[in-house]
């Protein structure tokens, strides 16, 4: 092979290592919303201390649910300062820390089996997979990122066989520790490094106080949080921990399946037993060479297993999003396996690769379309609740019932109101009607008697206007134009005949071009007929004030107490369908 044709192959193979994680960061830019979300209410008295140089420090060691999250709260804080306490920023964040964890993995690859970025590249694949959307799009989440880190680098340190090495490696193992409960488990799988190495006495000493320290301190005034349900300790309890256990292991590539994750995680089983086969037959020059990728495996193992204790009464949390951080490292360990496996032979002449390589290849693909589809559809959610958060005081409390932290909206939010802090340094993206209940019909629509709806337009980029229009519950024949204008400009204009409208249906008027910089722009929303006659004409539905503008129609009392049933990009967003 030519030096040219080698560095080409070289190049493609690294852009194929970088593309998953070019994604990550291109999912947050999509997708992620500046939105706080269930347990990040929780900080907004922390971020309040860390902005107005109070004490903040008390914070750093409090519990919380069963874990530590120290690196977080550093990193919270330090974004909050930085960027008013953009959650999408922690999302930035989690992306980087996932570039250093297949940087980590690419020097245990290394060490354990060469320096092919071609073969490497699945990994890269397996650490960016988007069936870890939830961590990738929830900003206090970058906690399993610090943890996944802390423990990769941790072996990559204690691989080094040096002083230097075990100090570095200690430093990475109190990260893990002190980021979520999990990270615990470095400390087992560091000592299992270090005893099959037969590393130095006083390293694996130094190691063994490392891990002791933290669990000391970790465990010191340790609360068991309400929300934790441990198994209890029968053989249904054992039996419903072992297959939480193996569905966790094969969630990275199940795509949400339980029965299909078990099956998976039942093949890792299986690897796992045939490596022990291989190494009782070969002996312990086979299990130095093969500890790496067993340091990994051994940590997802305890990890899920852990994790099935505490949360195995709900089966589907085996395969939740959040998990598979912990559970793809036992799914990076047994590819390296089966690379080092080959022995140095082409790996495609190499049956258990090629079986490996059928299962993973068709297993990323469909975790990445379903952990696509699940983001959207989560990115749907934040972004209605997003609004909701920025209009809470024309909402009311039941508006915020899906809020985990909901009873503390109204206390709270006046405060990052005042701050424009999260979604209050950003404007609007949507205009939603939340309470159907309230709604009112307008006259009938005829000629000369059109409905008109000013407003003052809320959202920085207007895409589509949704208004919501009623027929009586009849069949009616005549045509219904709407239109949307900004001043002399027509944005919009929309022309149907009344017998394809549904009963209280939202019409769609999608605008020409996206209209940059609306927010603050007045609009006017019209709603005519040139040919409707009273019985044969349909109407809009109006409800209580929820936006800023005047409602009129000829002949019709009342309407400047109302406003026009409108929906502001909801269709763009897909809200509404």
């Amino acid at each position: 092979m030519t030096p040219l044709r080698s560095r080409i192959q070289r190049f493609l193979a690294f852009l194929l290592v970088a593309m998953p994680l070019g994604l990550q960061f291109l999912l947050v830019r999509l997708l992620g919303v500046n939105l706080l979300i269930w347990d990040e209410w929780f900080y907004v008295d922390f971020i309040r201390q860390v902005r107005s140089g109070e004490n903040w420090l008390p914070w750093l060691l409090i519990q919380h649910n069963e874990h530590r999250v120290l690196p977080m709260k550093l990193a919270m804080a330090l974004l909050a300062l930085l960027t008013r306490w953009n959650v999408r920023a922690e999302m930035y964040c989690s992306a980087v820390l996932a570039g250093m964890i297949i940087y980590g993995l690419w020097k245990i690859y290394r060490r354990s089996i060469g320096d092919d970025l071609l073969l490497f590249a699945p990994v890269a694949w397996i650490v960016c997979s988007l069936s870890q959307f939830e961590i990738m799009l929830f900003g206090m989440m970058m906690c399993f990122y610090f943890t996944v880190l802390g423990v990769v680098w941790a072996l990559v340190f204690l691989a080094w066989r040096s002083p230097g090495g075990v100090l570095l490696a200690l430093l990475c193992g109190f990260m893990a520790s002190f980021s979520i409960l999990n990270g615990l488990i470095v400390w087992p799988a560091g000592l299992f490094l270090l005893l099959v190495w037969r590393d130095r006495p006083w390293r694996i000493a130094l190691w063994v106080a490392g891990g002791l320290g933290s669990a000391l301190l970790y465990f010191y005034d340790f609360q068991i949080a309400p929300n934790t349900h441990i198994v209890p300790l029968t053989l249904e309890g054992f039996y419903s921990v072992a297959r939480f256990t193996l569905t966790a292991l094969g969630a990275p590539l199940g795509a949400g399946s339980l029965p299909w994750s078990a099956v998976l995680g039942l093949m890792l089983a299986g690897l796992i037993c045939a490596t022990l086969v291989r190494w009782w037959r070969r002996g312990a020059e086979q299990i130095r060479q093969e500890a790496l990728p067993a340091a990994l495996i051994l940590f997802a193992l305890v990890s899920c297993g852990m994790i099935a204790v505490g949360r195995a009464s709900d089966p589907t949390a085996a395969v939740g999003s959040r998990y598979i951080s912990f559970s793809s490292l036992g799914t990076v360990g047994a590819y390296l396996l089966v690379l080092r496996g080959a022995n140095n032979r082409p790996p495609l002449s190499h049956p258990p690769f090629v079986a490996v390589l059928a299962l993973l290849m068709p297993g990323l693909l469909a975790a990445n379309v379903a952990g696509l589809h699940r983001a959207n559809t989560w990115t749907t959610g934040l972004l209605q609740g997003k609004f909701l958060l920025q209009t809470f005081d024309r909402q009311a409390d039941e508006a915020f019932a899906g809020f985990s932290y909901g009873s503390e909206v109204r206390e709270k939010a006046p405060f990052l109101r005042a701050e424009r802090l999260v979604a209050f340094a950003e404007p609007q993206d949507l205009l939603l009607l939340v309470h159907w209940r309230e709604g009112a019909m307008a006259g009938e629509i005829l000629p000369g008697r059109p409905v008109e709806q000013t407003l003052v337009c809320p959202v920085a980029e207007l895409w589509d206007v949704a208004v919501a229009l009623s027929t009586y519950g009849r069949q009616n024949r005549s045509q219904v134009t709407l239109s949307v204008r900004s001043g002399q400009r027509e944005l919009a204009r929309r022309t149907l005949q009344a017998a394809e409208i549904g009963d209280r249906v939202w019409i769609d008027v999608p605008l020409r071009e996206p209209l940059r910089g609306c927010h603050g722009r007045e609009l006017l929303v019209r709603v005519e007929s040139p040919d409707a006659v009273p019985g044969n004409a349909v109407s809009v539905w109006t409800y209580p004030p929820y936006f800023d503008g005047l409602l009129r129609q000829a002949g019709t009392s009342g309407l400047d107490t109302r406003s026009l049933g409108l929906a502001l990009n909801a269709f763009h967003f897909g809200i509404l369908e």
